[in-house]
């Protein structure tokens, strides 16, 4: 992917949560399998329900963590999250950074660690290495953007996706995606709220049962 459009997806991606933070909703499981290509810009999926993959992946959990992969599902996992704390917006700037990371530099900065425990040190212990980018023409600026975004004390990263998508814009100096393009966002982000309120009333109706 040629560096410029690696950029467009990492500033539509800050634009998709930005718009899920604005409405109260945070992701909380962002991951490169969150993000869907189409027609030229990037949608984040999975909004807003990181309760029901965090289930389904401690159902996983025996299975996956046995094999080398194990580490998979902490590999965009901010460190409040791996240490069983509840996700918040600058949660959602930490899975961005290391999504940053991964894609300007070519590879993941924890790459080496397999296993879960030694995932969960490297998020809490271990500072990423300084980004390397894969092409000349990235940015200063969203180069030190992404280690901000990569810092283990929440109130040194963006406190919203909002702070991520205005520096974004800045540095690649184009406007934001145009409302067309974000009507895609929109909607995914509408029917997963309505989803999510169909799952609380299902819930509260068998309570009352």
């Amino acid at each position: 992917m040629r560096t410029q459009d690696s950029l467009t997806v990492l500033r539509d991606v800050s634009a998709g949560l930005t718009h899920a933070h604005l409405h109260g909703v945070v992701h909380g499981g962002l991951s490169p399998d969150s993000v869907l290509i189409s027609g030229g810009s990037a949608l984040v999926t999975d909004v807003g329900i990181p309760e029901v993959f965090g289930a389904l992946r401690r159902a996983d959990t025996a299975g996956r963590f046995a094999t080398p992969t194990g580490a998979e599902p902490l590999r965009y996992a901010s460190p409040e999250q791996a240490n069983g704390g509840k996700a918040d917006t600058r949660s959602d700037a930490y899975a961005w950074g290391m999504i940053a990371y991964e894609l300007l530099g070519g590879r993941h900065p924890f790459a080496s660690r397999s296993t879960p425990r030694e995932m969960m040190q490297a998020h809490n212990d271990e500072a990423p290495p300084p980004l390397v980018t894969l092409g000349n023409d990235v940015p200063a600026g969203v180069t030190r953007l992404v280690m901000r975004c990569l810092s283990k004390d929440p109130s040194r990263r963006p406190e919203t996706a909002r702070d991520i998508l205005d520096a974004m814009t800045k540095e690649m100096l184009v406007p934001p995606p145009a409302p067309k393009a974000g009507s895609g966002q929109r909607l995914i982000t509408a029917i997963l709220i309505l989803a999510l309120v169909a799952i609380a009333a299902i819930a509260w109706l068998g309570i009352r049962a």
